[in-house]
């Protein structure tokens, strides 16, 4: 890997992915040291547990991390949810009857990249435990094979305490960090306290500032594509991105329904311009149900 993309990967994620500096910061630490080959042999080249709420940008910067540094290649997502029953252990990592499970399959034509474990905490607790020899050793053993991780990076994330930052804003960050860490160790098995290297990660919930920053972002790209296909449109004032960051955020997802959200209204109001007899040209206006377009 270039070194020139280590270099820029702190300034490429911090204009994707905002309110998540500190988080940016120690990744790109990680992944520097990583990068210039001074990690032990036999662990990974660094793995980190990424905790907080739903939709403030744990599952992106580890995409975008793949993204810049692998283009888009190497990332290999598990999602845990799908391995919480009795038999999940077997589906993970395999049999003694020689088959490799989800992870074998991949470690069997892979040999570097990023494994990323999404939402670790609704894993069975066989599967959790064999983390233990990723984490301790950069092995693991599927289908009878013993597999080798020393050039992967390790990524989890998990919400448990994510609700505890959302209630918690009025907080330092060293007592929401030292908050979570409690919850941790009371919904986790003890073994993993110290097993990612220190790189547990808290990441903040979204201050309303944040959620403009990114409603803003979100809505200019989408108007620039649709200033693209020969509509023009614009934007004036903050009533559409109020709408959006008011439709498009909530509790339960975080901003994660943002873009989605963005797209379908926007792209509505200028379908129905068009449909009425406009041309789909003007400026972008919000109600507190829709978004239109009105003449210039």
């Amino acid at each position: 890997m270039s070194l020139e993309r280590i270099k820029t990967l702190a300034p490429y994620l911090k204009t994707e992915i905002k309110g998540q500096e500190m988080a940016i910061e120690r990744v790109c630490d990680v992944m520097s040291i990583g990068e210039m080959g001074f990690t032990d042999s036999h662990k990974p080249k660094g793995s980190f547990l990424f905790i907080g709420p739903t939709g403030v940008g744990k599952s992106q910067l580890a995409k975008l991390v793949a993204r810049h540094l692998y283009d888009d290649e190497h990332f290999y997502r598990f999602n845990m949810s799908e391995f919480k029953n009795p038999e999940a252990l077997r589906d993970f990592i395999g049999d003694e009857t020689g088959n490799p499970g989800r992870l074998g399959k991949i470690l069997q034509s892979a040999s570097h990249g990023i494994l990323f474990f999404d939402e670790m905490e609704k894993a069975h607790r066989d599967v959790l435990m064999s983390w233990l020899q990723i984490l301790d050793e950069a092995q693991i053993t599927c289908g009878g094979k013993v597999y080798h991780l020393s050039q992967f990076y390790i990524i989890t994330t998990s919400n448990i305490g994510g609700r505890d930052i959302m209630e918690s804003q009025h907080l330092d960050e060293q007592s929401i960090y030292e908050h979570v860490m409690d919850k941790l160790r009371e919904e986790l098995p003890p073994e993993f306290g110290n097993r990612f290297q220190g790189n547990i990660i808290v990441f903040n919930s979204l201050k309303t500032e944040v959620q403009f920053e990114i409603a803003r972002d979100i809505i200019d790209r989408e108007v620039a594509k649709i200033r693209a296909k020969g509509f023009q449109i614009e934007v004036r004032g903050s009533d559409v991105y109020e709408f959006i960051v008011k439709s498009g955020i909530d509790e339960k997802n975080g901003a994660r329904p943002l873009e989605s959200t963005a797209q379908f209204h926007i792209r509505r109001a200028v379908a129905r311009s068009v449909l009425a007899g406009g041309r789909g040209h003007g400026v972008l206006k919000a109600t507190f149900t829709e978004i239109s377009v009105e003449p210039a």
